[in-house]
């Protein structure tokens, strides 16, 4: 296995109480490559046995041969549940060697879901994906690009968003120059008050109330 990964063996109990609490299937969970390489085994054996040929190699290698005529019989070749299972193993052996997804400290602009990079052959790749396959803006081309969008958002959000619901780092961050203690003396007298909380219990502040006590202030 790449990067030293041994096989570990799965504890029983402990693989049928996470199945039965999570609902997930023994490839997302098992913490074994050789259970990752069996299933893919079984496949080529599968497929071998419609043709009547002998697996005599890799098993991954005749896979990727009969990719094409597999997509191409879906119900002769289980692709759908092929492609399904073959997508836990990617991400079950990306995790056992430590290259799980990079996920970004900052949301997407456009919907709010997360971002992550994703690992190739050459490394950690620059280009951004949001992970929200409905998003209007599915890539961005690096942090740079990312770090352009997320200022010119933020500028053009008291216009845009006035209805937004921000915590009080999150105001300081659209009003730069509006002071801490000052933003915490208007909370104090009443000035601006909570509009919602979010999950963790903090304050959350109506934008356009910011905006109009700074027009008057």
């Amino acid at each position: 296995m790449p990067l030293g990964v041994g096989q570990e063996l799965d504890d029983p109990e402990e693989l049928a109480a996470q199945l039965s609490g999570t609902g997930r299937t023994v490839l997302e969970l098992t913490r074994n490559p050789k259970t990752l390489g069996d299933a893919l085994k079984s496949w080529a054996e599968m497929w071998a046995e419609h043709h009547d040929h002998q697996v005599t190699g890799n098993p991954t290698e005749y896979l990727r041969t009969m990719t094409i005529w597999a997509s191409n019989n879906v119900e002769d070749s289980a692709w759908h549940d092929h492609w399904k299972e073959i997508h836990h193993i990617r991400k079950r052996l990306w995790h056992l060697v430590g290259l799980n997804p990079q996920y970004e400290p900052t949301p997407c602009v456009f919907c709010g879901s997360t971002l992550k990079r994703e690992w190739t052959a050459n490394g950690l790749t620059d280009t951004i994906l949001c992970t929200n396959r409905n998003c209007e803006r599915r890539v961005y081309r690096d942090e740079d690009e990312l770090a352009y969008l997320n200022r010119t958002y933020i500028k053009l959000a008291p216009n845009k968003m006035p209805e937004a619901l921000l915590t009080r780092e999150q105001i300081r961050v659209i009003y730069p120059d509006l002071k801490r203690n000052t933003l915490n003396v208007w909370i104090k007298r009443g000035h601006i008050k909570p509009a919602d909380h979010d999950e963790r219990g903090q304050d959350l502040y109506r934008l356009d109330d910011i905006t109009q006590r700074l027009e008057q202030a």
